[in-house]
C-alpha cells in the first residue's frame, strides 16, 4: 500500500480539485478567484442530506490554524524520550508549547481580518487553542467560504471544501462548525461491547474477571504487594486519568463496584479492598462558547468500564471526565489545554469525521505528548472493516494484494460512505483517529482462563493463553458489513511510519502502522453466549434502559484501553513523576527485546478478518492487531526505565572474624544497546561490624570484584567498567568481613542487637529505680520510714552484688560472647549507576529496601 500523508493527501486532492474546478469554469457553472485554495479535505463524502440550510440559520464556527515548525516538534518529541538529551523529560506547559510551536498572532490577526471582513463576527481569539471562533448567518458563510451546506432540518453538514485565501490556506488545518455533530449515522460512538451477566448477585460468583482476577492474570500483585498502586491526586504535583466520554453516570454504580470486590482475595493494603473511587467531570464550551447541557446516561456501558477498570488497576489514582457533547476533538483539546492529567485514555471517537479534523486532533495529541501527557486510544471493536472506512477515496490511493475495494451498498449501517467512483467503500480500514503517531493504540485479546472453585482466577500471562480478540460474526449481517466483533488494526493512509516504529514484525509500508499494545478485551458480543465468554469483564452500570443501577459483563478494546492507562500510572509511580509522555519509543525498544523481562508478552495467534473482509494475522514480534502484545506488569513496571533489579535477601547469623554473605541482586538490561555498569552506593545500617566488603559482579562467564571500606554509604566502584548486552543480566554478591575479638577489645563500640544478653547495659536503670525507691523511703510517714528504709538498703546491697558477678563491669569485651550486632544493607533509588556510553540518564527500579541482614556475634 502507498502511504498517503499529509502532503500527499494535499496534492491529490489540489489536483482533483483543480480538474473539477477548470471543467466546471468551462461549462460556466462557477467561478472561483485565482486567489483563493481549498482547505483540502474539509467536508464528509456523500452526505444523504438533499436541503439547502436556510440564510438565516446561525452558525458557530472556528478556524483550527496549524503549528509551526512541525521538524522541530518531531526532533523535541524525539529528545525527550532520549536520555542522551539534554531535554530528556523535560516538558512544556501549554504557554510554552503556545509560544514555541503556535500560529504567530500576525498569522491569526491575518485570519480575524480576512473573516471580519467578509461580513463574519470573530467571537474570540485563543492563541492557546490556536482557534479563531466566528459567527455568522449561513448566507454570509456560504459567500466567504464558498461552500454549500445541506441539512435535514436537525442535522447538517457541508458538501464541498471551505474556500480561503491562498495567502491564508497553509495556515489553517480545519474549519469546525460546518457539520453539526450528529451529521453522520446513528452508530455507537465507543469501542464498548454491551452484554450482561446474571443480575445483580451473580456477577460475584461467576466465573469472569475481577480486579483481584486481572491482578492475577496480568501480574500486578507484585506491584501492588510493594505498595504501589499508582500516582495520587494530592499536592500541586497531584495526577489524573482523563477520559473522554460522550455520557454521564450514576454515580452510585462506582460505590458498587468499589463494594462487590470487598473481602474477596487480594494483594491490596489493609483491609484488602478497592479504596473509593475520586471522580469528577468536566463540561468544555463548545467553540468556546457556553458549555453544552450534560449528557444523560449512556446506552452502552462506556464510562463506566472506563472509569471502574481504570481505578482497578490504578486505585490511587483520581479520574477527570471530559465530556465529549457530540465533539470529540472538542473534548481532547480542553483535556490537553487544562494540562492536568499525565494520562489521557480514549474509547470513544468522532463521527466519521473528515480528514482535515483528523489532522486537527493529531495537533493536540501531539501538543499532549511535548506537555508530558500519555494517550492511550483504543483500536476499534471492527476488525480489519472500519465502520467509517477509509476518509481517503480509493481513487487517491493504491491497492495492495490484501487491500482491495468491496462494495458495501447493500449494508443497512454503512458508515460514512467514503466510496470511490464505482461506489467501493476502500477495505480494509482502520480508525484514522487512532492512527497518529502521538499516541498509543491498544487492540483486543481473548483467552480462557483457569479459575479454582471459588471462582477466582489461577491462570497468567506467561502461560500464553491469549489470542487475538475475534468472535468471527461473520453471519448475521449482508457480507462485507462492520461488523463489531474483533481487534481493529492496520496500517493507516493519513500518517507516516514514525522514525521509533521499527522492528521484528513492523510492516515496510512506509504508514503509521497499529495497534501498538493490547489487553484483554472479549466480553463477548450481543448475542454470543455468556458462558464462552473470554474472559468476560464485570462493571456496575445504569444504562438508559436500566431502571436501576446493576452489573454487567461487558469487553471491547475499550476496556483494554483504560486498563493500559492504569497500568502507564503503575510505571510513573515507581519513577516517582507523574509524567512519561509518549512511550511508544521506549514500548518498541522493549518489544525487540523480545525477551521475557521485556514485560511485553508476545501474542501469536488469531486475527481479525471482518465478515469475509480479509484482515491480518498476530506472528511473532510486532503484528497489526496485537502490537507487541499484552502486559507482564510487575515485569514491565520494573523494565520500563532501562534496567531492572531483582533480588534474593539474605538474613545471616556469623562468628566474629568471619566473611558473610550479605545478599545478591540481578540487574538486567531493558535497552536496545549495552550498558556499564560504573558504581554501586550500598547503604549499611552498622557498618561498624565489617572490616571490609566486596561487590562481585558476574555476566556470563566474566567475573570482576569491587571492594570498599565499610560505611554508611559504602561506594564500590569497577574498573574496568562491566558491561552488561541488550537483554542480558548482571549478578552481584555482596560478601563482607566481620569484625574480630581483638577489633571490638581495641575501641569498636557493639551495641546490643537481637539475641543479645537482656542483662546488658541494664545495671544503671536498676540503679536509678532503686535510687527512686529510696527518695519516696524518705519521705513516708516517719513512722513508718525506718522498716521501709532497712528493706531498701536490703536490695540496694542485693543488686551491686548481682551486677558485680554477672556485669563483668559493664565491659563489651571479655564473658560478653552472647551479644550480637546486625546491619541491614541495603541499595536506594540510583544507586546503581549505568552508563550507555553516551552519558544518558539510565535509571534501575525494583531496588530491594532490604538487601540482607548479617548478625555478627561476639
Amino acid at each position: 500500500m502507498e502511504f498517503v500523508g499529509r502532503d500527499r493527501i494535499g496534492s491529490r486532492y489540489a489536483t482533483l480539485a483543480v480538474g473539477i474546478i477548470a471543467v466546471l469554469a468551462v461549462c460556466g457553472e462557477i467561478v472561483i478567484a485565482q486567489e483563493y485554495a481549498p482547505i483540502v479535505g474539509d467536508h464528509v463524502s456523500d452526505v444523504t442530506f438533499t436541503s439547502e440550510l436556510p440564510d438565516s440559520q446561525p452558525l458557530q464556527l472556528e478556524v483550527i490554524m496549524a503549528l509551526n515548525s512541525r521538524a522541530r516538534l518531531t526532533q523535541l518529541e524525539a529528545d525527550l524520550q532520549d536520555r542522551d538529551s539534554p531535554s530528556y523529560h523535560r516538558w512544556l506547559t501549554p504557554q510554552q508549547f503556545a509560544a514555541t510551536f503556535g500560529p504567530t498572532s500576525q498569522q491569526m490577526q491575518a485570519v480575524t481580518t480576512w473573516l471580519r471582513s467578509r461580513g463574519l463576527m470573530v467571537s474570540a481569539v485563543d492563541p492557546l487553542a490556536r482557534a479563531v471562533r466566528f459567527t455568522g448567518l449561513y448566507w454570509q458563510v456560504k459567500k466567504a467560504l464558498g461552500t454549500t451546506i445541506l441539512g435535514d432540518g436537525a442535522n447538517y453538514a457541508n458538501i464541498t471544501d471551505p474556500q480561503v485565501p491562498a495567502a491564508l490556506a497553509r495556515t489553517i488545518v480545519s474549519i469546525e462548525g460546518l457539520r453539526s455533530h450528529n451529521a453522520g449515522p446513528l452508530q455507537t460512538e465507543t469501542d464498548a461491547i454491551v452484554s450482561s451477566c446474571t443480575e445483580p448477585a451473580g456477577c460475584n460468583t461467576s466465573p469472569y474477571f475481577g480486579p483481584g482476577d486481572l491482578y492475577t492474570f496480568y501480574d500486578e500483585t507484585p506491584v501492588l504487594n510493594g505498595g504501589n498502586l499508582g500516582t495520587s491526586g494530592t499536592g500541586t504535583t497531584g495526577d489524573c486519568i482523563a477520559l473522554p466520554e460522550n455520557a454521564s453516570i450514576n454515580t452510585v454504580t462506582l460505590t458498587n463496584f468499589v463494594n462487590q470486590f470487598q473481602g474477596l482475595p487480594s494483594p491490596l493494603p489493609s483491609p484488602g479492598t478497592l479504596p473509593p473511587i475520586v471522580y469528577n467531570a468536566v463540561n468544555p464550551p463548545l467553540n468556546g462558547a457556553t458549555p453544552a447541557a450534560t449528557p444523560g446516561l449512556p446506552s452502552d456501558n462506556e464510562p463506566y468500564l472506563d472509569i471502574e477498570w481504570a481505578h482497578a488497576v490504578s486505585p490511587n489514582t483520581p479520574i477527570r471526565v471530559y465530556y465529549v457533547n457530540g465533539n470529540y476533538l472538542n473534548a481532547m483539546q480542553y483535556a490537553v489545554f487544562e494540562n492536568q492529567c499525565g494520562v489521557i485514555s480514549s474509547s470513544v471517537e468522532g463521527n466519521c469525521d473528515p480528514v482535515t479534523t483528523i489532522l486537527a486532533l493529531d495537533d493536540v495529541e501531539a501538543e499532549a505528548a511535548l506537555q508530558g501527557q500519555t494517550i492511550f486510544k483504543s483500536s476499534g471493536d471492527y476488525g480489519s472493516n472500519w465502520k467509517c472506512g477509509s476518509p481517503i477515496p480509493a481513487e487517491l490511493t493504491q491497492s495492495s494484494p490484501n487491500q482491495e475495494p468491496y462494495n458495501q451498498s447493500s449494508c443497512p449501517t454503512t458508515s460514512n460512505n467514503y466510496t470511490d467512483a464505482n461506489g467501493n467503500l476502500w477495505q480494509p480500514s482502520i480508525d484514522e483517529e487512532a492512527a497518529s503517531a502521538n499516541i498509543t493504540v491498544v487492540g483486543g485479546t481473548k483467552f480462557q482462563p483457569t479459575y479454582d472453585p471459588a471462582g477466582n482466577d489461577l491462570s497468567t500471562v506467561g502461560e500464553g493463553l491469549e489470542s487475538v480478540w475475534n468472535n468471527n460474526d461473520s453471519g448475521t449481517s449482508p457480507i462485507y458489513c462492520p461488523i463489531k466483533d474483533a481487534s481493529g488494526g492496520g496500517p493507516s493512509v493519513i500518517f507516516g511510519k514514525p522514525a521509533w516504529q521499527t522492528g521484528v514484525g513492523v510492516p515496510n509500508d512506509a504508514a503509521r502502522d497499529i495497534p501498538d499494545v493490547a489487553m484483554g478485551a472479549d466480553g463477548p458480543a450481543v448475542g454470543v453466549t455468556p458462558a464462552i465468554a473470554l474472559p468476560g469483564f464485570f462493571v456496575a452500570t445504569q444504562k438508559t434502559t436500566d431502571p436501576a443501577p446493576t452489573f454487567a459483563l461487558t469487553g471491547g478494546t475499550s476496556i483494554a484501553t483504560p486498563m493500559w492507562s492504569g497500568v502507564s500510572r503503575l510505571i510513573a509511580q515507581a519513577q516517582g513523576v507523574t509524567r512519561l509522555g509518549n512511550i511508544n519509543s521506549r514500548l518498541y525498544e522493549l518489544g525487540n527485546l523480545q525477551s521475557p523481562s521485556s514485560g511485553l508478552h508476545d501474542v501469536t495467534t488469531g486475527n481479525n478478518a471482518n465478515n469475509s473482509i480479509p484482515g491480518y494475522s498476530a506472528g511473532v514480534g510486532y503484528d497489526l492487531v496485537t502490537g507487541w502484545g499484552s502486559p507482564d506488569i510487575a515485569k514491565l513496571v520494573a523494565a520500563f526505565p532501562g534496567a531492572a533489579a531483582s533480588t534474593t535477601p539474605v538474613s545471616t547469623t556469623v562468628r566474629a572474624g568471619a566473611t558473610a554473605a550479605a545478599g545478591t541482586f540481578t540487574i538486567t538490561n531493558t535497552t536496545s544497546g549495552t550498558l556499564s555498569l560504573q558504581s554501586v552506593t550500598i547503604n549499611l545500617s552498622s557498618p561498624a561490624v565489617f572490616s571490609s566488603l566486596t561487590l562481585t559482579a558476574t555476566v556470563g562467564s566474566n567475573t570482576q570484584v569491587a571492594a570498599a571500606l565499610p560505611s554508611a554509604s559504602s561506594v564500590f566502584i569497577f574498573s574496568p567498567l562491566v558491561s552488561i548486552p541488550s537483554g542480558g543480566s548482571a549478578t552481584l554478591a555482596l560478601q563482607g568481613q566481620t569484625v574480630t575479638r581483638a577489633a571490638v577489645g581495641a575501641g569498636v563500640t557493639i551495641a546490643s542487637g537481637a539475641g543479645s544478653s537482656p542483662r546488658s547495659g541494664g545495671g544503671s536503670s536498676l540503679l536509678f529505680s532503686l535510687a527512686l525507691l529510696l527518695a519516696w523511703v524518705f519521705f513516708v510517714r516517719p513512722r513508718r520510714r525506718i522498716p521501709y528504709a532497712l528493706a531498701g538498703l536490703l536490695l540496694l546491697v542485693g543488686c551491686l552484688a548481682m551486677l558485680t558477678s554477672s556485669c563483668g563491669g559493664g565491659s563489651s569485651s571479655g564473658s560478653s560472647a552472647t551479644q550480637t550486632q546486625s546491619s541491614n544493607q541495603s541499595i536506594a533509588q540510583g544507586g546503581i549507576n549505568l552508563g550507555d556510553g553516551q552519558q544518558g540518564i539510565i535509571e534501575v527500579s525494583g531496588l530491594p529496601a532490604t538487601l540482607g541482614i548479617v548478625k555478627v556475634r561476639f
